[in-house]
Parts: C-alpha cells; structure tokens; sequence
C-alpha cells in the first residue's frame, strides 16, 4: 500500500485575528459602559430603553465577535494546502485560482503588488492564484519556497 502524500498547510495569519479581537473587545466595552451610564444619565423613557437595547446588542455582538476571533487565533484556518499532486486555496475569497494541478502551473514566484508583497501562482492558460504575503502565518517566503519546491518536484527538477 502506498504512502500517503505529504501535505504541506500553511495558515490564516494570526494577526490579523488578533487586530479583530482587540477591535472586538473595544467595542465590547462601550457597549457595556453605555449600559452602565445610560440609566444613570436619561430618565425613564422610550429614549432610555431605545439606548439600552442598542447598547446591549452591541455588547452581544462585540462578545460573540471576541469568542470567534479568539477561536481563530487559538486555531488560525488553513489558508492552502499543498500535496505532491497540487495546491488548494481554502478561506481565501478572490485569489482567482483556488484548485490547480501542478502540472498546470507554469510559474511560481513573489511579487509586489497594491495589497504588498504577494505569492503568485500562474496556471498555463494565464490564470493565477494570488496569496497576499502578510496573510500567511508561516510567512510568504517559507510559502514561495515550498511551493517552488512542489512544482519543481512535479516536474522532475532539482534546484541546485
């Protein structure tokens, strides 16, 4: 039986999670401070209760928000999958390519562009999966040399 093949993973930054729980937690807090000074500040009233019921959805929402951004920052999601048979983009939206074979890659390489340094991989018919650097925790030059690496291999090439 045949071994399985190595899967490289390379994960959502965690940064970027972190910047939205802190963001979160603000948010958090001034819905519970407007909670808090409200009934001390406006008499009873519709103004009053209106306050409090938009406070308190802001808290809720700011608490939900800090519970998932926590989760991803304890367990970041994987953002693309490498195998010896090709790559998967995962929780990416508008990379362009999210599947290709390696096969069909012509090119990998860095590149700056508007969104900062970027991974490119082209597919043969002009296509290409764009991975912005700074989303990749691992880094996006670990990310360009294992996927030159796997394209190179599927091609029967050894750098030197």
């Amino acid at each position: 039986m045949a071994e399985p093949a190595a899967v490289d993973e390379f994960h959502l930054a965690r940064a970027r999670s972190v910047a939205v729980l802190g963001r979160a937690a603000t948010a958090a807090g001034v819905g519970v401070l407007a909670l808090v000074t409200v009934p001390l500040l406006l008499p009873a009233g519709a103004l009053r209760m209106s306050l409090l019921v938009l406070a308190g959805t802001v808290s809720a929402a700011a608490l939900v928000l800090i519970c998932l951004a926590a989760l991803r920052v304890v367990r970041p999601p994987v953002l693309l999958r490498a195998n010896d048979r090709g790559m998967r983009v995962h929780a990416l939206r508008g990379a362009g390519l999210r599947s290709v074979a390696w096969s069909e890659v012509r090119a990998v390489r860095s590149e700056s562009l508007r969104v900062g340094s970027s991974v490119i991989v082209e597919h043969q018919d002009g296509r290409c999966a764009v991975i912005p650097a700074s989303l990749v925790d691992e880094g996006g030059s670990a990310l360009t040399r294992v996927l030159r690496a796997r394209l190179d291999a599927a091609h029967g090439q050894r750098r030197l």
